[in-house]
């Protein structure tokens, strides 16, 4: 009984949170909305926008498969049975509101990457992501960890959906007008997926031990999401 009531607690945070989040958003202005950007450029990143519920329902769908029955997952297998659960009843109950909010965080930073401009020509190395390995020892323990979940789901990501990314890499540079081709080029690299997967993460009301968990349930999939 006291499991069952801190269940029901935690899904109604998570209500709460999708209430406060939809009532924060009503009058905001569209997700990305209009820039000073090519017309193709504009094209293309309403067209990925508009993919972000679909990906993100396989995404959610495949992920409650593997919170509830982790059997082919050694990375969830290894957690314990109650941040999995926690996962797979947020998620349930709230994966339309996650979604979305990916999508909001996507083009947020899009649009803010976009009119800081590109890196300088003489550049050779992107900035190092926070969650990067030779950063780990600059964080206290609960940051570093949170990093390690991100480094591990970016990895996944960046393996298998190698060749994609690579043309997506090679696409979003031309659209953007850039001479050389970079990582940072990909608007949809994995450094800025995993992040805004795992910040949406926060609308479901998780603690960090549940957010890891639904991390690792969804990193195959986003990987394969990539793919189509």
């Amino acid at each position: 009984a006291g499991r069952l009531g801190s269940a029901q607690n935690r899904v109604s945070k998570g209500r709460r949170n999708a209430a406060l989040f939809h009532a924060r958003s009503a009058n905001a202005p569209g997700i990305i909305g209009r820039m000073d950007v090519s017309p193709l450029l504009q094209r293309y990143l309403d067209s990925c926008l508009a993919e972000v519920p679909r990906w993100m329902s396989r995404v959610a769908n495949e992920a409650l498969q593997a919170l509830h029955a982790p059997t082919t997952r050694s990375a969830l297998r290894e957690l314990p049975a109650r941040p999995r659960d926690d996962a797979e009843l947020a998620l349930r109950h709230n994966h339309p509101l996650w979604a979305r909010r990916v999508g909001e965080l996507l083009g947020s930073r899009w649009r803010s990457e976009i009119q800081a401009g590109a890196p300088d020509a003489g550049a050779t190395l992107s900035p190092r992501p926070a969650w990067s390995a030779e950063a780990l020892t600059l964080v206290d323990e609960a940051e570093a960890e949170e990093n390690i979940e991100l480094l591990r789901a970016v990895q996944l990501v960046d393996h298998a959906a190698e060749h994609e990314l690579h043309e997506l890499q090679s696409r979003t540079a031309t659209l953007r007008g850039q001479d050389t081709v970079r990582a940072t080029s990909n608007l949809l690299r994995p450094e800025l997926l995993v992040r805004a997967v795992w910040d949406a993460s926060e609308v479901l009301g998780l603690g960090a031990p549940a957010r890891k968990a639904l991390m690792r349930a969804s990193g195959e999939p986003l990987a394969q999401a990539l793919k189509q």
